[in-house]
């Protein structure tokens, strides 16, 4: 385009002017993680304080950080979440024991290019410190003794309650179960022989859960559950059968599921 007086220089020159003020407030996708117009993830991490679950041996110690440590580094964009909750015999009941919720990139208006840059690096640095206090949050309770206020049982089923009070069905959920599979509560036994009835008494509490519990079928659908066992990878203290209860339970909720 060719200018040819003083006005349609200056008209120019003010509409690049805008441009790059417009630039410098939007939003760069390979920068602003707000801005990827990923659906929002939720991590949940439980701990099971029942007496028969410790993470202290030193090989068990070293893979439950390794897998805590991976959980919460997959969170970075707005409106992500990591929630720390606890498993024992009131696991429904009971509130969180930490949380953290990523929030929006924010700047003042006009803003120079650097102090965009200034600003996100700060707030990355940020989201950056909040993790790993969350990550030492969770170590810390990890190695908390039992809570003897609440050693009558052990509460797994009761995270699917947890799960559907506290999440919404348009957030991608990553479930970390922090213990040895071992569900002992007066409304559901889990002691299976074989695969058979492993699967056979799911299907059973599968029915009551529906009618006992206050579940939300479709913010369960599609989620991911790791149960993060007590053990080192040659150990045979786990129960298989327990894997075949788990998975045919959470399955009927089209819930996947995976032993770490």
């Amino acid at each position: 385009m060719i200018l040819t007086n003083r006005f349609g220089y200056t008209l120019w020159l003010s509409l690049l002017t805008l441009n790059l003020i417009f630039q410098s407030c939007k939003t760069i996708p390979d920068e602003d993680p707000e801005a990827t117009g990923n659906i929002p993830q939720s991590i949940l991490i439980f701990v099971d304080k029942s007496a028969s679950v410790s993470f202290q041996q030193p090989g068990v110690q070293q893979k439950s950080q390794s897998i805590l440590k991976h959980g919460i580094d997959q969170i970075s964009s707005a409106d992500d979440a990591l929630k720390l909750l606890v498993i024992h015999d009131k696991t429904r009941a009971a509130s969180p024991v930490a949380n953290y919720e990523v929030p929006q990139f924010s700047c003042k208006p006009n803003l120079p290019p650097l102090a965009i840059k200034a600003a996100r690096n700060a707030y990355k640095k940020e989201i950056g410190k909040q993790k790993l206090m969350f990550f030492s949050e969770c170590t810390e309770f990890l190695s908390k003794p039992l809570d003897n206020e609440n050693k009558r049982g052990t509460d797994i089923v009761g995270v699917l309650e947890v799960i559907s009070r506290m999440e919404r069905k348009d957030v991608q959920k990553e479930i970390y179960l922090f213990t040895d599979g071992k569900q002992s509560s007066k409304e559901f036994i889990v002691n299976p022989k074989n695969k058979q009835e492993a699967e056979r008494l799911a299907i059973q509490h599968v029915q009551k859960i529906n009618r006992e519990l206050a579940i939300k079928p479709e913010v369960l659908r599609d989620s991911f559950i790791h149960f993060v066992l007590p053990y080192e990878a040659n150990s045979t203290k786990y129960d298989p059968n327990l894997t075949y209860y788990w998975e045919k339970l959470f399955n009927e909720y089209k819930i996947s599921v995976n032993f770490m």
